[in-house]
């Protein structure tokens, strides 16, 4: 149960910034997965497929990092994600699929129209410290459900 009534809590919105860490930490992850495939002992064929799957995996997790600019939470539980084509998603928090941290969060939203669903990092570097302050006391208002889906 929410130790906090929504109607007196100030709408929260972090506009996200492209981060240099979580993009190296992708490209180092995905260098080393490739390495790893001329390291094993699979036919050159089978390790070439395998490689342009992780070249893939690459560009996609680039682009899905890239892909939210905004995220905002509005007083009546509604969570807007502003995308950078500048379509407005209004989603639910998977809480039970999200991760906070002190160094930044993994947040998993589900579109309440569509059934899309956004990952968006947000690293310490990529927000407003003060802003990811109030987002990390809203998650914990929030709490979420056990089934995964935050209030609507």
């Amino acid at each position: 149960m929410p130790t906090s009534s929504n109607r007196y809590a100030t709408p929260l919105t972090i506009e996200l910034e492209a981060s240099a860490a979580a993009m190296s930490l992708t490209a180092a992850v995905h260098a080393l997965a490739a390495i790893a495939l001329f390291l094993t002992s699979l036919p050159v064929a089978l390790a070439v497929a395998l490689l342009a799957v992780v070249a893939a995996n690459a560009w996609l997790t680039v682009f899905r990092l890239r892909f939210v600019r905004a995220i905002s939470w509005r007083s009546d539980g509604r969570w807007l994600l502003s995308a950078r084509n500048g379509t407005l998603h209004e989603a639910r928090l998977c809480s039970s699929a999200s991760l906070v941290a002190p160094c930044g969060c993994v947040l998993n939203f589900a579109a309440i129209r569509g059934g899309a669903r956004f990952s968006v990092v947000i690293l310490r570097s990529a927000a407003n410290a003060e802003a990811l302050r109030r987002l990390r006391v809203r998650l914990t208002i929030e709490g979420g459900d056990r089934e995964g889906v935050g209030p609507a």
